[in-house]
């Protein structure tokens, strides 16, 4: 842990050590505490406060991320070969399917597009209309690592966001960054995306 983090979090627990939902005073300075830390990281990550949402860590925030994509809308999930299993596991246990990578790590976007246009299209090209889709369910979340964790790839996000607007407009682009959020500039590299995990 980094020691601004670790100072963070004692300063945190000797000033307002209880449950920021309670009305007491120390719960009500919690609370506030954690309302400063929601407008720093949607500050830090160009959001909007109301548009954070704090979990226990990475691998609950991707799995959120697939989870909930899918209950919204019942469409099929698709992530990387290689990500991490908080996203590999999840999309594979709602029946979704993982898109292959070149010899670097890097998405190969031919098969993302073949993968996200073939809901109804009979020869699995993208090009038939919406109204005919009925080979299957849309995708309706599209996952991969901004950075990969064991080897550092970083994804075109702008190639793969311009392959769902053409082919699955409704699809959730959703950025696993916890790897990336120390290094990279996230506000900037994950715009394109709708959904985060930091």
């Amino acid at each position: 842990m980094r020691p601004e983090a670790h100072a963070a979090m004692v300063e945190v627990l000797e000033r307002a050590p209880g449950n920021p939902s309670g009305q007491h005073r120390v719960a009500r300075e919690a609370r506030r505490l954690l309302d400063d830390a929601r407008d720093v990281v949607a500050d830090v990550l160009g959001a909007r406060p109301g548009e954070i949402v704090f979990t226990s860590g990475g691998t609950e925030a991707d799995n959120l991320a697939i989870t909930g994509s899918v209950s919204a809308t019942g469409g099929r999930p698709i992530c990387l070969a290689t990500d991490h299993h908080a996203v590999l596991h999840p999309v594979l246990a709602a029946g979704g399917e993982t898109v292959a990578v070149d010899r670097l790590g890097v998405v190969d976007l031919d098969d993302l597009a073949r993968r996200v246009g073939r809901a109804g299209d009979a020869d699995g090209s993208g090009d038939g209309d919406r109204a005919d889709r009925g080979a299957g369910p849309v995708p309706c979340v599209v996952s991969l690592a901004l950075a990969n964790n064991e080897v550092g790839t970083m994804q075109p996000v702008a190639e793969v966001a311009e392959v769902l607007r053409r082919l699955a407009p409704d699809a959730v682009l959703h950025l696993d960054a916890v790897a990336a959020v120390a290094w990279t500039d996230v506000a900037r590299l994950a715009a394109p995306a709708r959904l985060i995990s930091v």
